[in-house]
């Protein structure tokens, strides 16, 4: 906790009023899209296997979703507020399900780990209580590319110009 605070002190400044003028200069120079980007939750395995890949595979999938004009939902991110801030494995399970409900869709990365699928407890969780609230689930990026397409185009259209 100790080293977290002091590395928050080493980066935080107070801002002058040419800082907000430098920072008002750089949001007016810079494109965001007019469109509002359907939301996907990333649901994936977290506790078996290495923790770090699992964190990857999650990063690597949110990537790709921005590219496409969809913003991810990257619920392994709380690997990193666990290591300074440890709770309990349901408290996290329930956080990430506030978040999941308010998605637009799922996608479940199922990786394959010398030769066996990877499990998650948590995300078959995370898929059947999606599926119980209507919310579509999706096993590829093609899949996903397929149910969002409409969007997908606007969004290239939007970038193009």
């Amino acid at each position: 906790m100790k080293r977290l605070i002091k590395h928050v002190k080493s980066i935080a400044k107070v801002f002058t009023q040419n800082d907000y003028k430098k920072i008002s200069e750089v949001y007016s120079s810079m494109h965001f899209s007019s469109l509002k980007w359907p939301k996907v939750y990333i649901a994936s395995p977290y506790s078996l296997g290495n923790k770090l890949d699992n964190v990857i595979r999650q990063l690597e999938m949110a990537d790709k979703l921005m590219t496409l004009g969809i913003a991810p939902y990257i619920p392994l991110l709380n690997h990193y507020q666990q290591e300074y801030f440890p709770r309990q494995e349901n408290d996290w399970l329930n956080l990430d399900l506030q978040f999941m409900r308010s998605c637009d869709a799922i996608i479940r990365i199922k990786p394959i780990i010398d030769g066996k699928e990877l499990p998650s407890l948590g995300a078959d969780i995370e898929e059947h209580e999606a599926r119980r609230l209507g919310i579509p689930v999706f096993y590829s990026i093609e899949e996903l590319k397929t149910h969002f397409k409409m969007h997908i185009n606007k969004f290239n259209k939007e970038k193009k110009n």
